[in-house]
């Protein structure tokens, strides 16, 4: 019984899902990059690694083991960071056509019009394309045996073919993990910035500091090239000019 109403409950959760999938959000971005993958396959390797080395650059990437909290919505959390994030990463895997809710996310994530990176992690593109003939046909014969997600199945293996002709990495090791972690990273660089606080505080004082330093710099050297270090008449006022917008304008010490 504790089976059958969990099983339930899921069902519920990802029926939700999809039905609210056109729900256009005016937010701010929450996250740069959205890690789409199938857990059992990837989570401990690639999908963490990818995940960890984009958040030491700085980069906000969402990894849903990573950013479940209690009393949140799941399936709201996972939606608003797919219509929030500039970049998505989609990891195909071989077993992932045998889970629904990587597959509601890929329509989610084509709908938003983002920038899609997809990598092939032991699957070729052709697989994504001819559906029929790839690792993905059992997953979706069994859909449609079991009388699951009739209606969303058509829609599901059009994403699939939409993708495997966006061009991307392609591994078929786990060795080459690393490798994987690199290219995509460098791409997600290029489409995004680093994340900086909406409120940063704390910068002011070290800001007038550094200016101040900088200034005290540039007398000593201008002391130095005239000569003027054992002389009794120092410079006593200096005037820093620069273009608008510079931060200077006017400076006089």
């Amino acid at each position: 019984m504790a089976s059958s109403s969990s099983s339930h409950k899921q069902n519920q959760e990802f029926s939700a899902f999809s039905a609210k999938r056109r729900v256009v959000y005016e937010s701010s971005s929450l996250f740069d990059v959205f890690i789409n993958h199938r857990g059992p396959d990837v989570k401990q390797t690639l999908a963490i690694q990818l995940y960890n080395s984009l958040e030491q650059l700085g980069i906000r990437a969402f990894l849903d083991s990573q950013e479940k909290q209690l009393g949140d919505s799941f399936p709201s959390t996972i939606e608003t960071a797919i219509r929030s994030a500039l970049v998505h990463v989609a990891i195909f895997s071989k077993g992932y056509a045998d889970s629904p809710w990587c597959l509601a996310e890929l329509v989610l994530i084509l709908e938003s019009q983002a920038k899609i990176i997809p990598v092939f992690y032991g699957v070729n593109p052709s697989d994504l394309r001819i559906i029929k003939k790839g690792v993905y046909a059992e997953a979706f014969i069994k859909y449609e045996e079991k009388g699951r997600y009739l209606e969303k199945l058509n829609e599901w293996k059009e994403a699939l073919q939409s993708l495997s002709l966006i061009a991307g990495e392609e591994f078929h090791s786990d060795w080459d993990c690393q490798k994987i972690v690199t290219a995509v990273q460098k791409e997600v660089q290029r489409k995004t910035h680093p994340h900086v606080a909406e409120y940063p505080v704390g910068l002011n004082n070290l800001v007038k500091d550094l200016e101040r330093r900088c200034l005290q710099e540039l007398v000593q050297d201008f002391e130095n090239q005239c000569g003027l270090k054992k002389r009794k008449d120092k410079v006593k006022v200096v005037g820093i000019f620069g273009m608008g917008g510079s931060g200077f304008g006017q400076r006089v010490v």
